[in-house]
């Protein structure tokens, strides 16, 4: 049909080199989102809480519905729990990050920070809530596992 010559067998190697690029070009996310004090904090805590309160009541619910108990239900009731957690952990960082007086991190350089000493264990608290992504991936894949179990499921 069409000629392919030696610019179609470099195509896949210029897209690779471009993602690298852009890859390594990227700045940083500023992934975590500051509301304004204290309302924004008692919204954006409230949210968690409902988060969590529905994720804890959808558990539940599903353990008693007339839903076939295959996989997806399984990987629907695992992702409830882990948002659950996750909501739960993520709730207490920011409770937490609210009780330090100093920046938990010292360093300029991201990748030799340390944990400051003068803050004791809640610092060390504070970075290991810090890891809540742990928490929200698997929870986000095992929803969409079990939304494709139940897809399977009815199309069959």
């Amino acid at each position: 049909m069409f000629h392919q010559g030696p610019q179609a067998a470099r195509s896949p190697l210029l897209i690779a080199l471009a993602v690298a690029a852009i890859i390594c070009s990227a700045s940083p996310a500023a992934a975590l989102q500051v509301h304004p004090a204290p309302e924004g904090l008692y919204v954006h805590q409230f949210g968690h809480f409902l988060f969590f309160l529905t994720s804890i009541l959808l558990l539940f619910g599903l353990g008693l519905s007339a839903l076939p108990k295959g996989r997806g239900r399984l990987y629907l009731r695992v992702s409830c729990l882990l948002f659950a957690l996750w909501n739960a952990a993520t709730f207490s960082a920011h409770l937490v990050h609210l009780y330090l007086d100093v920046a938990p991190f010292v360093g300029d350089n991201p990748w030799t920070m340390t944990i400051s000493s003068e803050l004791g264990n809640i610092a060390l608290l504070y970075y290991f809530l810090s890891f809540d992504h742990l928490l929200a991936v698997p929870a986000m894949l095992f929803f969409v596992l079990g939304l494709r179990s139940f897809l399977k499921e009815v199309s069959a």
